[in-house]
């Protein structure tokens, strides 16, 4: 099973800002100011790294252990070695799975999936002996449509 990043809208942000920076270089005619040059290759760049970021940044489970791939890192945890999965902070959609039982080794994953229900699923399969503080649909997208059915 996989599961990809949840997207944010950071890179459309910044993708904006090219298409403005551009926009405004072409009414001008004019790319050679230094401070320009520079500005759009920094934005260019961080367009780059946030899509590659996206596409490349995802959570796999299989029967053996659970793989996070962020980039061209890949780290692994053992099933047995997953301790704990929280809600982290205020935010309805980051997780925070804890793993290691010696002191030394802990450690700890941060997951925003896009299938986020489907993600405690899998955990609660792949993992029984978690301790899982956060239920699948313990938070709605749609709250005014609870509201309404009461």
């Amino acid at each position: 099973m996989r599961f990809r990043a949840n997207t944010s809208l950071l890179p459309w942000i910044l993708v904006g800002f090219v298409c403005v920076y551009a926009f405004d270089a072409l009414q001008t005619r004019s790319l050679y100011p230094p401070w320009r040059v520079s500005f759009a290759s920094v934005l260019i760049l961080s367009v780059l790294l946030d899509i590659f970021s996206t596409f490349f940044t995802y959570w796999e489970f299989d029967s053996a252990c659970l793989r996070e791939r962020k980039l061209w890192k890949v780290k692994e945890i053992a099933w047995q070695d997953v301790t704990r999965i929280r809600r982290l902070g205020f935010s309805n959609r980051n997780m925070m799975i804890s793993y290691g039982r010696v002191p030394e080794d802990c450690g700890y994953l941060v997951a925003n999936p896009i299938n986020r229900n489907g993600f405690i699923a899998a955990m609660r399969l792949f993992a029984p002996h978690a301790e899982i503080d956060i239920s699948p649909d313990q938070y709605s997208c749609c709250r005014a449509k609870k509201r309404s059915e009461n």
